[in-house]
């Protein structure tokens, strides 16, 4: 078996992670355990949800862990976010052989009390994860039915001094002949360019894209239901 180890490190988003654990801090502890322990060790890194199984560094992990006698991760939650992830890859380490580290938790797959507590710190991830996305859905529901808007203002819209939508009569002009032109039959690029001659701007001053052109559709078909 290899002395080599795997290093997982992840975060939701480019700007922080999702505990606010950056991927340079995940990436310390680890090391520091590896030196401890004279480890040699190659890292993988993620930016994206732990709810998600399909992620290009973890599949590229999984598909090499032939190389590697542990995976090692800062807390467990690093690893996932969703309960049936965690066990199911933990499951195929202990298949292959490989142990699983959690340093911060001082967790190993090898000693029998401590799947235990790796059952429980997943059911926690998964339970927060939840808690998470019922928060964010609540709020959102919140802000549609008092006529208020989280982030980016949608195109068509300003936002008075007390944070309420107000159209922008200018751009609902502009979402009216998009809508006119989608009724037509035009594709979203072909209005992209339509209104990229025209010398029109998205609201961040931006060219038009076939994407910019569905979400503006889409936004608008919603909030006329």
């Amino acid at each position: 078996m290899s002395n080599k180890v795997a290093i997982y490190a992840r975060v939701s988003t480019t700007n922080q992670g999702e505990t606010g654990i950056s991927i340079n801090d995940q990436i310390d502890c680890c090391v520091k355990y590896c030196v401890a322990n004279n480890l040699s060790y190659d890292v993988f890194v993620d930016v994206i949800s732990g709810s998600k199984d399909n992620r290009p560094q973890f599949n590229r992990m999984r598909e090499n862990i032939s190389g590697y006698s542990r995976v090692i991760v800062s807390k467990v939650d690093r690893l996932a976010r969703k309960l049936s992830i965690a066990v199911n890859f933990i499951d195929f380490l202990d298949a292959a052989g490989v142990e699983f580290i959690s340093v911060k938790d001082n967790i190993s797959s090898r000693n029998y009390q401590n799947r235990f507590l790796l059952g429980m710190l997943s059911v926690a991830g998964s339970f927060e994860r939840d808690q998470i996305i019922e928060r964010v859905k609540s709020t959102k529901a919140f802000l549609k039915a008092n006529n208020r808007v989280a982030g980016a203002t949608p195109y068509g819209y300003d936002v008075d001094e007390n944070g309420k939508l107000i159209n922008n009569e200018r751009e609902m002009g502009i979402v009216a002949q998009i809508k006119n032109y989608s009724r037509r039959g035009y594709s979203l690029s072909a209005i992209a360019d339509m209104l990229n001659e025209n010398g029109e701007a998205t609201k961040r001053g931006n060219k038009w894209f076939a994407q910019t052109i569905k979400n503006v559709l889409v936004y608008h078909s919603h909030k006329a239901a």
